[in-house]
């Protein structure tokens, strides 16, 4: 058990609990005889052996089992190879140079143990420096029992180069990401890394995700301080493209921890719960059919906040300008009916220097159908006149006759059953956004009538992980796993964690 020694607490708690880590050999010849000896006696069959799905079920796992064992052992001296190289060595220290104290050359070596696949573990002996101190922003109030960042804490240049962090391998830190971020829950999570012969408590697994999201946070955050500055450069990705942007918002239940004492003959302070609307985007390139384009050229840019709508505009904003939006051919913009979106989004493109003849605000189709099928009911009940009317208005709406379906609301307001206060802000919501009606214009030029690339987005990142019975997040948890989901949901989870992996090797973002 002399790899145990170095190991944090929650280390230990792990591995006493699991007991499903190896020692790494760091012996080619000894991995592959092991692996041998093992395999050889499951590839036996015997006539007499009763054989059904199940057992052959067993037998797979086991030579996968074994198989995974012997992948972990050839990285872990791969790994050991590596952090002795003197070249590695020397590039660790001048990468991440600007992360320690200054005049620093190393605090000695300190042993660490390293998580790999098949649960095999190495043990390395590393350099180990001094970190610079946090700087925190002035006036910023820690919220309550966060005790801010430690100051004077260490790091290991060579892990910190080849994306060691938390005891894991690259690998085996971003696989668990994944897992953890995309999984129903943590405990889900943990069921399918244990396949891989990653065993960690639902606890370590959500410390793991959550630490690997907040990296890519910090990645837009770098961005965003330097869209402040005037720093972010202007891309010009979208240059004469047909360009689709679309906001919406979500529903998830926040907490906020209690202050001052416990109750009387309770553990915890217990904490508040709220409803709160996530604000997510999403920005697309469509072809001259009004196909959506997803390629390494013109990926699909997905990303969202819990921050209040200041926040959110800032994010779009970077993202807007990082892209080019400014160049693009066309911009179709394209949501439901909240004020805010009308009132800041076309004035943000205009801020960036968009003209007025290329964005086209176009109101959600099928959102306004809901409207109008309310409508239809309130008037006529829920009856086939009902549906047939709802029908009728939908199709003149395509026809570009908007001025008709206003019409026949105002007939219906007239009638002597009276009019009711929902059925007059139908009414008034039409009126206010005839303008962003013209469907019939938008279908003969291939664009877009519906916004079901949010819609379809809110269900992927929030409904099905963060909107759940009975579950209240940290506002904190809540978006990094709002952020990584986003990148997921646009096919880019291989670029986010290629960020994350190399994102303490930049410089931080300075005035």
């Amino acid at each position: 058990m002399a790899y145990l020694v170095g190991m944090n607490n929650q280390e230990l708690e792990t591995l006493q609990t699991l007991d499903k880590t190896i020692l790494a050999q760091l012996d080619l010849d000894m991995a592959l005889k092991t692996f041998r000896d093992t395999v050889e006696p499951m590839l036996s069959v015997t006539p007499q052996s009763d054989w059904d799905g199940p057992k052959l079920l067993e037998r797979e796992k086991a030579i996968l089992k074994a198989g995974l064992v012997l992948v972990g052992q050839c990285i872990a001296l791969l790994l050991f190879n590596l952090v002795n190289l003197p070249k590695v060595q020397q590039s660790a220290r001048e990468r991440t140079q600007h992360l320690r104290q200054p005049n620093s050359t190393g605090h000695g070596k300190r042993q660490v143990n390293i998580l790999l696949i098949g649960g095999v573990v190495v043990s390395l002996w590393v350099e180990y420096s001094i970190a610079r101190k946090a700087r925190h922003a002035v006036g910023r109030k820690r919220e309550p029992g966060k005790h801010g960042t430690k100051q004077g804490q260490g790091f290991y240049p060579v892990l910190k180069l080849l994306g060691i962090a938390d005891r894991l391998s690259p690998l085996v830190r971003s696989t668990v990401a994944k897992y953890g971020t995309l999984s129903v829950s943590f405990e889900a999570a943990c069921d399918i890394l244990s396949e891989m012969g990653i065993a960690l408590l639902p606890k370590r697994a959500a410390r793991i995700t959550h630490a690997f999201n907040q990296a890519g946070l910090q990645h837009r955050q770098t961005q965003l301080e330097q869209l402040q500055q005037g720093e972010l450069p202007v891309g010009k990705q979208l240059s004469g493209k047909r360009v689709v942007i679309s906001v919406d918002g979500g529903r998830t239940r926040l907490r906020r921890p209690k202050n001052g004492r416990k109750p009387k003959g309770k553990r915890y302070h217990g904490y508040y719960t709220e409803w709160k609307e996530p604000k997510l985007l999403t920005i697309y390139v469509i072809d001259e059919d009004g196909q959506k384009v997803s390629s390494e050229e013109f990926p699909i840019t997905n990303d969202g906040t819990f921050e209040d709508v200041d926040g959110f505009m800032l994010i779009l904003e970077m993202h807007m300008t990082r892209l080019g939006v400014c160049y693009a051919k066309s911009i179709q913009l394209i949501a439901d009916g909240a004020p805010w979106i009308w009132q800041r989004i076309p004035a943000l493109l205009r801020k960036l220097g968009c003209s007025a003849e290329i964005i086209i605000e176009t109101l959600d189709f099928y959102h306004l159908a809901e409207k109008l099928n309310a409508f239809a009911q309130l008037t006529f009940g829920c009856n086939a006149t009902a549906q047939r009317w709802y029908k009728q208005q939908c199709g003149l709406l395509k026809q570009g006759r908007v001025d008709t379906v206003l019409h026949n609301l105002q007939v219906r307001l007239a009638q002597p059953k009276g009019t009711t206060l929902e059925m007059q802000t139908i009414y008034d919501f039409l009126a206010t956004h005839q303008k962003r009606l013209a469907y019939q214009k938008f279908i003969e030029q291939h664009f877009l009538i519906g916004s079901g690339s949010i819609e379809s987005l809110i269900r992927q990142v929030v409904n099905l992980r963060l909107k759940d019975s009975g579950r209240f997040w940290l506002k904190e948890h809540a978006e990094t796993l709002l952020h990584a989901r986003c990148w997921w949901a646009a096919g880019a989870w291989k670029h986010f964690r290629n960020i994350v992996l190399t994102v303490d090797l930049f410089p931080a973002f300075t005035n």
